[in-house]
């Protein structure tokens, strides 16, 4: 599945611009990669094959990757440090980032309140994190029916030859993630949060009629 996991992955290939504008935040480019050494830790929860690596020129030298599958993590091109383990139990000392992102992740998480105690103990004071392209379950309820129709017709797990119930295992929210919950387990943090709704493009769309979140959090 590794080798083909960013062509069954509808989502993170859904707004490659609106990303790569975004995930550029998180790298210096052009005249500062040549001049100046860079220092900034960066790392990457669900890193899977390495989508954001390859998006918006060069990658920097310090940053993780991070996956539960050691052949998600085989296929990435990029010279970054490569870790398997599982997201509830960052194997990293308090402090040690300074940015960590999630795309198209936090939906694969069975405990997203843990992952986010984890997420801050990892991050300095003042670091950054940012999710996105999560489904929002307020946008999963109002169109389930319209969404069990497009799943159907979509038909993963056949297309992709992945066993039926190793997908759905992989989904654990697959009704969505509870953004607004996620926000405030953020702010009980004491993060600063701001949460975005979209179709993809970065235009902000209503709660519930959009099926995207973004969510930045300063800690």
């Amino acid at each position: 599945m590794a080798p083909r996991y960013e062509e069954a992955d509808g989502r993170r290939k859904v707004a490659p611009e609106y990303l790569l504008k975004n995930l550029g935040q998180f790298k210096y480019t052009g005249f500062f990669e040549k001049v100046l050494w860079v220092t900034e830790k960066i790392l990457d929860i669900g890193s899977g094959t390495g989508f954001w690596m390859g998006k918006g020129g060069k990658p920097l030298k310090n940053v993780v990757a991070y996956d539960i599958s050691e052949n998600m993590l085989r296929e990435i091109k990029a010279g970054c440090l490569k870790v398997c383990g599982d997201a509830h139990k960052l194997p990293f000392g308090n402090n040690t980032f300074d940015k960590v992102i999630c795309i198209s992740t936090l939906h694969h998480l069975s405990d997203t309140e843990l992952v986010l105690h984890e997420i801050k103990r990892v991050l300095r004071t003042g670091g950054v994190f940012y999710s996105d392209l999560d489904l929002d379950w307020t946008f999963a309820q109002r169109f389930r029916i319209l969404l069990a129709i497009y799943r159907w017709f979509r038909n993963a797990p056949g297309r992709f030859k992945v066993n039926k119930e190793l997908y759905k295992a992989a989904e654990a929210k697959n009704q969505g993630i509870r953004s607004s919950l996620v926000g405030g387990y953020l702010e009980d943090l004491g993060f600063k949060v701001t949460l975005t709704y979209h179709w993809g493009g970065g235009k902000p769309w209503p709660r519930g009629f959009a099926p995207y979140v973004a969510i930045w959090g300063v800690r």
